[in-house]
């Protein structure tokens, strides 16, 4: 993919309907991608311990979202926190409803 970490992450961004910005080691992350593979939503999870651009893509998710820690989760282009945030979502009842849209 070509471009700058700003255009590559927002492609990635807007290219799926969720997006999951990971650590392939990270218990979080695991945590929230089962939260995803139970409700039978696939995901695109970026690992970016995998990934040339690790801290450039972190800084400007950083930049984009207040933090810089993973899971950082987009749902439809906005982003809804890490793994705490998911499962409060969840228990409210709000995630479902936020998948739902279209």
């Amino acid at each position: 993919m070509e471009g700058t970490v700003p255009q590559k992450v927002q492609s990635i961004i807007s290219a799926d309907k969720v997006v999951i910005f990971s650590k392939s080691r990270c218990a979080f992350c695991t945590e929230v991608k089962k939260l995803f593979e139970k409700k039978g939503q696939a995901v695109t999870a970026v690992e970016l311990d995998k990934t040339p651009e690790c801290f450039e893509m972190q800084d400007y998710l950083e930049e984009l979202t207040g933090a810089r820690t993973v899971p950082r989760v987009f749902i439809w282009g906005i982003c809804y926190g890490g793994c705490n945030d998911l499962k409060n979502l969840d228990r409210s009842g709000k995630l479902d409803k936020i998948l739902e849209q279209s």
